[in-house]
């Protein structure tokens, strides 16, 4: 498994364990490694076509002018959030709507059915 590989599966295993208890030390884990792939490029190499409005991790309905991929709207919301503080009931949202996008599509160029 190449390392996007590996980073997004170790980011569906935190991600799922966050939206299920609620732990803050998942939802920092989610951000490192929503930072990671950001940083490293890791989603151009597994298929990233930025194509949202077919890709399995697409926001529905999103205007072109707003982030329409789940994965990096989850990303926007957590990188200035302080370490301790109080996640809001939208990055909750957020995270699960990514996790069930990442259950049912392995990689981006998965597309809905």
């Amino acid at each position: 498994m190449a390392i996007g590989g590996q980073q997004l599966s170790e980011l569906k295993k935190i991600l799922g364990h966050y939206v299920k208890n609620n732990k803050r030390e998942g939802l920092n884990a989610v951000r490192d490694l929503l930072g990671q792939l950001k940083k490293s490029g890791a989603i151009k190499e597994m298929g990233c076509e930025e194509k949202c409005a077919t890709c399995a991790w697409g926001k529905p309905g999103a205007p072109s002018w707003d982030g329409q991929c789940l994965l990096w709207d989850l990303w926007e919301s957590l990188e200035d959030l302080e370490p301790n503080a109080m996640p809001s009931k939208d990055i909750r949202r957020k995270a699960a709507a990514l996790s069930k996008a990442l259950e049912s599509a392995p990689a981006p160029e998965a597309r809905r059915k």
